[in-house]
């Protein structure tokens, strides 16, 4: 039976698009170049910052320096530029009330502290609803390592088959697998619906 529904955050819960950023900085960048090259030169500062091992300040300054980025832009303009990228997802979210008075629910996410910060400020309602919040950038660890599952397993029965996860990542959605968790790749609300279904948990 299951006790426990866990949702990834990003493009499941709230949907985002990571390619603002980048038309934001690219009038302070002496080279422009696409969103793929972008992240691939600041893969090991992103893994950084979204498991806490370096600040937001901290992470500016690689990332100015990683992207040859103008002096002229400040760390508020970054910050704020890096961080309002999301918009709901209202079919999946107005769900949520719903489904917690049948589950716990507890959110599970890659992210970091900027992001956190205005997606708690901007959409309340995404995160109340939750028992609990398992965030990267606060448990030290990341998806698809098998330490930040157990922290979530640690927060319900402790039993993997009592947990479903949602996710719209396949190798998180293996990897939660591998720690015994149901999972199933988030493609659509409607999606959610009939897997839950699948374990007695429906809707009116």
């Amino acid at each position: 039976m299951i006790h426990t529904v866990v949702f990834d955050l990003g493009n499941v819960l709230l949907h985002f698009d990571h390619s603002i950023i980048l038309k934001r900085i690219s009038p302070y960048m002496d080279q422009k170049i696409g969103l793929t090259d972008a992240w691939r030169m600041l893969k090991s500062e992103i893994a950084l910052f979204e498991t806490g091992l370096i600040g937001p300040e901290e992470f500016f300054e690689k990332l100015r320096n990683s992207l040859n980025l103008a002096p002229r832009l400040g760390y508020a303009e970054f910050a704020k530029n890096w961080a309002e990228i999301f918009w709901k997802n209202e079919e999946l979210v107005d769900l949520l009330p719903k489904l917690r008075k049948k589950v716990k629910l507890i959110m599970l996410s890659n992210t970091n502290v900027l992001h956190i910060e205005y997606a708690k400020q901007a959409f309340p309602e995404v995160f109340s609803p939750f028992d609990a919040h398992v965030l990267s950038y606060e448990a030290g660890c990341s998806k698809p390592s098998p330490e930040i599952y157990r922290k979530v397993l640690e927060l319900g029965s402790g039993n993997p088959n009592e947990f479903v996860y949602f996710d719209d990542i396949y190798a998180y959605i293996q990897a939660a697998e591998q720690c015994g968790m149901k999972a199933h790749q988030y493609v659509s609300v409607q999606g959610v619906r009939d897997s839950l279904a699948m374990y007695s948990i429906e809707f009116d």
